[in-house]
């Protein structure tokens, strides 16, 4: 019942278009040449004033041939076309070469179930009628080869309807060997009205207008499917491709196993790039609709001048691109709006920047994440902000430009966003990397490469740090910066310095072993401090002779978590070069040792090993009197606990007497 109703549905379209045009019908059960004037209806071969319908029951071939062509070209001028076939038959209209000096021309053509096109060695001209109405509507089959040429001057449509879900119904499809194909207005390919197949081995395809390959799979109601594939030749279309199209643009299918598209391409659905070349001026991928969008690349080229993916609004879908070998190359920018990139290899160039950010959607934020695992990634710049992360666990990422990671304000509905980059392995390069935002972010690196040519640059605003962590790998920098409400937090790894450490306000954190840094300058302003910070057990920090470097005179750097030696050659050292002069006393009346409590000035030994100075306290008992004494300038604290807190002892200035029978009391200086 379901194709009875298409089938009259398909003829109430075909007497739309050819309202004023007498029909002629192909009346005999048996196949048979065009030019066979008693096989039809009217008792005369078709003319431009008749419409042609090839549908009584039956299995048989309607051919026009060279002889056709020759002797009656007049009978190839007609108004539309309607192949149909009622149940358990078969009509193929056959252009069985007859060359390209006549075409058979017509201005629509209505190709239904189990019906077909086959052209061979010939010119199908399919044109618009006088108000602009007409094109090709394939519910059947076309087969283009032997160098056919097809020629439409209105739209492609492939597809096959379907009138109830329990329909099942072999998909629309057009086979085009090689030859060319032409249509000025566009391409449709399955959707929601039923599923079609466009499949390209060869030749030449060139579409004006909008291609679309909509989306329906996974429909209940419909359940159908659209795709297209293209093994060689090449395809373009001037408006652009649309591989997936609605709210079920995920049963929408695009396969490039080679040849050559020349289009912009949307992606709503999925693509899947085997071998060839895709060149266009646009790459998008998740339109406005709510499915996500996949691109599976594992060899081939894709060239476009500019590349979008993600997110397109509040309820639009992700983009989810995999490049596990091949080409990608885009001649400015990449923005990345949401979503998921893998790379596992290939080469993937960007002239200009990559740009990453989450997008919000209504349940939150859709993050955006990059997954480089190997293979070879070089781009201009790279920034990420809302909610972005880039993940590195192996290959090659040369960044020309600098990194930014610049954390964005939460959206309004609240969730906390974090942007950051994680080395785990592999290599990457760049001029200078910032992690500098207002909210939350940062760098970790726990293995890998990390070369930057320039600058390193960790910088936040408090109570929200900002941050580097260095937990193995490899840091090759020239001048490391680490501003206010940031810190540097080294717990293992190495690094490789050979510029200017500057604290503004930040903190630096020593990691275990022994690490060497260049010369430290300390900028802030007034009631500003910056800190180094010693881990718990053995830590040598060498830094570079400093005494050149200009230190704001209001700026203050603590000295935390010391457990060294007064004397030197503790389990925790702090080297500014190696002898005296690696501090000016200017530079040394600025850094405080803060320990158990308490602050101690600084004082540079000849090995240039910085240790507190801390007061000589002198002590005599007599009888049962003991007597503390101590030189100008310090003042004496006391607790009941070694460990403190400790308290100002008043009244004590340079000696103070106290008995012996006083239980648990410990005493210290500070100045």
């Amino acid at each position: 019942m379901g194709r009875a109703l298409c089938l009259v549905a398909l003829a109430m379209a075909f007497c739309s278009n050819s309202v004023l045009a007498q029909v002629n019908s192909w009346i005999s059960p048996t196949s048979g040449n065009w030019e066979n004037q008693a096989s039809w209806s009217l008792g005369v071969l078709p003319n431009a004033r008749q419409s042609v319908a090839l549908t009584n029951a039956g299995w048989k071939a309607l051919a026009v041939d060279p002889n056709t062509a020759q002797d009656f070209p007049q009978s190839m001028q007609i108004q539309g076309m309607q192949i149909a076939s009622p149940t358990n038959s078969s009509n193929v209209l056959l252009l069985n070469y007859a060359g390209f000096q006549v075409p058979l021309q017509m201005t629509s053509l209505s190709i239904g179930t189990n019906s077909s096109v086959v052209a061979l060695s010939s010119m199908l001209e399919v044109n618009i009628d006088t108000n602009g109405n007409g094109g090709i509507q394939l519910g059947g089959t076309v087969d283009q080869g032997e160098f056919a040429e097809v020629k439409v001057q209105g739209s492609l449509q492939v597809w096959h309807p379907i009138q109830y879900a329990s329909d099942v119904v072999p998909p629309a499809a057009y086979y085009l060997t090689n030859g060319t194909l032409t249509v000025n207005n566009g391409e449709g390919i399955g959707g929601m009205r039923g599923p079609g197949q466009f499949v390209q081995y060869g030749g030449n395809h060139n579409v004006g207008g909008h291609s679309t390959i909509y989306g329906g799979g996974g429909s209940i109601e419909f359940d159908t499917e659209a795709e297209f594939d293209i093994y060689d030749g090449q395809l373009t279309a001037t408006n652009g491709i649309v591989a997936g199209a609605g709210d079920y643009a995920d049963g929408a299918y695009f396969y490039q196993y080679g040849g050559t598209v020349n289009a912009d391409m949307s992606v709503g659905g999925n693509y899947y790039l085997y071998g060839g070349m895709l060149r266009g001026s646009h790459f998008t991928m998740a339109l406005n609709e709510r499915s996500d969008a996949h691109v599976t690349q594992t060899g081939g080229t894709n060239s476009a001048a500019s590349m979008e993916l993600g997110h397109a609004s509040e309820f639009g879908g992700g983009a989810y691109y995999t490049l596990s070998n091949g080409v990608i190359h885009v001649d400015t920018s990449v923005t990345f709006g949401g979503g998921q990139f893998t790379q596992i290899n290939g080469q993937y160039t960007i002239v200009s920047n990559l740009v990453m950010s989450g997008a919000a959607i209504e349940v939150g934020v859709a993050p955006a994440d990059y997954y480089l695992d190997g293979g070879t990634l070089s781009v201009g710049g790279l920034t990420t902000t809302l909610s972005s992360t880039f993940h590195q666990n192996g290959g090659t990422n040369y960044v020309a430009g600098d990194i930014v990671l610049v954390a964005a304000p939460p959206p309004q509905n609240g969730f906390l966003q974090t942007d950051q980059y994680d080395l785990a392995g592999g290599f990457l390069s760049a001029r200078n990397e910032i992690v500098n935002a207002a909210v939350y972010g940062g760098f970790r690196q726990t293995g890998g490469s990390n070369q930057i040519t320039e600058k390193l640059t960790v910088q936040g605003a408090a109570p929200d740090a900002f941050y580097y962590t260095l937990e193995g790998g490899t840091l090759t920098v020239k001048d490391i910066y680490v501003g206010a409400g940031a810190f540097f937090q080294h717990t293992s790894g190495n690094i490789v310095q050979s510029g200017l450490l500057t604290l503004d306000q930040g903190e630096w954190n020593a990691a275990a072993g022994t690490q060497s840094l260049g010369p430290l300058q300390l900028t802030g302003g007034p009631s500003t401090n910056s800190s180094i910070s010693f881990t718990n057990g053995s830590s040598i920090l060498r830094l570079a002779n400093s005494s050149a470097q200009p230190w704001d005179s209001t700026a203050i750097l603590y000295i935390t978590n010391w457990h060294g030696s007064v004397s030197g050659d503790g389990e925790t050292q702090l080297f500014f070069g190696s002898d005296a002069s690696g501090l000016t006393l200017q530079q040394l009346a600025l850094i405080k040792f803060s320990l158990a409590g308490g602050l101690y000035p600084a004082r540079l030994l000849p090995t240039g090993e910085l240790v507190p100075q801390m007061g000589l306290l002198t002590s005599s008992i007599s009888g049962g009197t003991l007597t503390l004494t101590w030189g100008a300038s310090w003042t004496l604290q006391s607790s009941s606990n070694a460990a403190g807190p400790y308290e100002d002892v008043q009244g004590a200035n340079n000696s103070f007497t106290t008995s012996m029978t006083n239980p648990g009391q410990f005493f210290r200086l500070r100045q």
